[in-house]
């Protein structure tokens, strides 16, 4: 069985989010350390501090161990595309154009995912 730790940055610090993905990082159970990207608390007082995604977890790779770090977000430029191109295609009078430039734009990161594998997989 395997788990994964999943963090809420909000209302919350730095330090405080440290100590917990330092504790986690000792416990040979989690495999995986995840946050989430939203620029505002979701769950709790909305006016509260909220730690940026990617900086927190930049910050929590540099000060841990942790195997695996996910951004549970990290496939947003593959997702808006298919959106657009969604909503597009299915309001417009000529959904052609809009299938069109998601297939271009999927084929760019599907190209450029390709390319780039091996040399982000290796150590």
């Amino acid at each position: 069985m395997r788990f994964g730790l999943k963090t809420a940055p909000m209302n919350t610090t730095w330090d405080a989010m440290l100590a917990v993905w330092q504790a986690a990082d000792q416990l040979e159970i989690f495999e995986s350390a995840w946050n989430f990207d939203h620029f505002e608390p979701i769950f709790s007082d909305r006016s509260g501090p909220c730690l940026e995604g990617w900086s927190m977890l930049a910050a929590m790779a540099a000060a841990s161990r942790a195997r695996e770090l996910i951004l549970p977000l990290m496939f947003l430029p593959l997702v808006i595309p298919v959106v657009i191109g969604g909503v597009g295609a299915s309001v417009s009078a000529n959904p052609g154009s809009f299938l069109g430039f998601l297939g271009l734009y999927d084929a760019v990161f599907a190209i450029l995912c390709w390319a780039s594998f091996e040399y982000v997989v290796t150590e």
